[in-house]
């Protein structure tokens, strides 16, 4: 994601609840249930086995 400065200030904060910092020029993926406001990070580079965990975190029972 690229953008304006202001503009991706406002989408870490909602993401993450925080403002920009040096962790986030490492490759991240934001894994989410739009549906039950669940979300999750994963940071890259991941491996199939985290991804899958991170997705079933979000969809899976406890995110109920």
């Amino acid at each position: 994601v690229t953008g304006e400065e202001r503009v991706m200030k406002k989408l870490i904060l909602d993401f993450t609840g925080g403002g920009p910092g040096e962790q986030l020029h490492s490759p991240i993926l934001l894994i989410g249930n739009d549906r039950r406001g669940v979300w999750t990070v994963a940071e890259g580079p991941a491996t199939t086995t985290e991804l899958i965990k991170a997705i079933d975190k979000v969809s899976g029972p406890a995110a109920r």
